[in-house]
């Protein structure tokens, strides 16, 4: 398996290890699935669905989303986990951590209304933290 030190996404900068990301030429199987539109969306990486392989997750003006990571640098089609409030266009800022204490890697994303947590519920399942 090819590994890289450093992903680029569409102009943003992101650290990791698994496999390429946002890249011109053909060789990236992840930005075939994902259509991103205008501004350039942060995304990041992290076990969110428990499986032990980092998965890739982006928010864009249609909610917070995941892309599977199924080894080899190869990733699933993408998965909508939520919508926590307007998440407007451009830039979604995000991230992904276990904010909730329970062993499971949640998404955080900033918006219009503030900071806002997707719980993590297992098998790829989230929820708005109330």
């Amino acid at each position: 398996m090819k590994t890289y030190q450093k992903i680029i996404a569409y102009g943003a900068l992101v650290a990791g290890s698994f496999g390429l990301f946002g890249c011109s030429d053909d060789t990236s199987t992840v930005t075939k699935k994902v259509s991103l539109g205008f501004g350039q969306p942060y995304v990041a990486v992290g076990d969110v669905t428990g499986d032990g392989k980092k998965d890739i997750v982006y928010g864009d003006k249609k909610g917070v989303h995941y892309l599977e990571s199924l080894g080899d640098g190869k990733f699933g089609e993408p998965v909508t986990v939520g919508i926590a409030g307007n998440l407007g266009f451009g830039q979604v800022p995000i991230s992904v951590g276990d904010v909730t204490g329970d062993g499971l890697e949640d998404i955080v994303i900033g918006n219009k209304s503030g900071i806002s947590v997707l719980e993590n519920q297992g098998e790829g399942k989230f929820k708005p933290l109330e």
